[in-house]
């Protein structure tokens, strides 16, 4: 096999597809030979990891590979989740049904408050999260911002900062001259930081899709 390529594997744990079989199911066992750490070590016990793969026909994921011209991976990881012809694959691919934005309560006030800053051209800081959807969300948001002519910038805190906004951050981005911190994927429990950010002089809009605490931020929210 040459360097660099790695053999037809199960999208979720790499372990090499049969040829024959219509379906299957793959076990991985990780750290093969580990032992139990003594409690009183104050480490995890390592325990033998066991990990199931659900069965799934062999013979659709070649269909479908060969159909929509998509690699291997992907039509494996679309008919483990039930996309399994052509015809249910291309319409999820297209990602046609889109829910209308302005369902969202709220959605008119938050508009509203970031044009109002654009227009104003006011330093907008998109405050995201450390986990895939909290970059994503991140990475979507300032490209839209840059679409519609707003130079923002972003603040993504590292996992030592901890999660959401802090104080901290909210007083530095304020005496860095920010008007809006936009947030994504996190401050629907900052109620303090929040208040703090008003205290400010900054506006803030929230946009997250964590449960909600008792109390909300005072500020327009998208969730």
């Amino acid at each position: 096999m040459p360097a660099g390529r790695r053999p037809a594997a199960c999208a979720s744990c790499s372990i090499p597809r049969p040829r024959v079989r219509r379906s299957w199911s793959c076990t991985r066992r990780s750290r093969p030979g580990s032992v139990r750490v003594p409690p009183d070590t104050g480490r995890m016990a390592l325990e033998p990891a066991r990990w199931s793969c659900t069965p799934y026909s062999t013979a659709a994921t070649e269909r479908l590979s060969a159909e929509l011209e998509v690699s291997h991976d992907l039509a494996t990881i679309l008919v483990r989740r039930g996309f399994d012809t052509p015809e249910v694959a291309r319409r999820h691919l297209a990602a046609d049904e889109r829910h209308d934005p302005l369902a969202f309560g709220g959605m008119d006030v938050a508009c509203e408050l970031v044009l109002g800053h654009l227009r104003r051209e006011s330093r907008i800081v998109v405050h995201g999260d450390y986990d895939v959807d909290g970059v994503c969300s991140t990475a979507i948001l300032v490209r839209v911002l840059r679409t519609l002519g707003a130079d923002p910038s972003w603040h993504i805190p590292s996992r030592d900062d901890g999660y959401g906004l802090s104080t901290q951050t909210v007083e530095r981005l304020a005496a860095g001259g920010a008007g809006l911190i936009l947030t994504a994927d996190c401050a629907i429990g900052s109620v303090a930081e929040v208040a703090r950010a008003r205290e400010l002089g900054l506006d803030v809009l929230v946009t997250d899709h964590h449960r909600p605490g008792a109390s909300l931020p005072d500020c327009p929210l998208i969730h």
